[in-house]
């Protein structure tokens, strides 16, 4: 799994770019990072976001290329749980 930090999110999603999706297809996930909570994202989930139409279509400042933002629901893991079953 890749490792991504993102700095805000957006009425309780986080806005992935098409980019970083396929990378996480190649790499069998993501693991995205949001201040100090923590979303593991499957593979199969990162599949069928990018066959979805993206929110919002960006022209990168850097290189002009043009990315789509694909929003996924914002369910960080819940470290509580892993203390009761030990």
């Amino acid at each position: 799994m890749i490792d991504l930090t993102v700095k805000k999110l957006w009425n309780g999603c986080v806005s992935l770019r098409s980019n970083w999706i396929k990378i996480g297809i190649d790499n069998n996930g993501l693991t995205v990072k949001y201040k100090n909570q923590v979303m593991d994202i499957p593979k199969s989930t990162l599949e069928k976001t990018l066959q979805s139409i993206p929110s919002l279509y960006i022209k990168s400042k850097y290189d002009g290329k043009t990315y789509g933002l694909h929003d996924v629901k914002w369910i960080p893991k819940d470290g509580r749980q892993d203390e009761l079953f030990k």
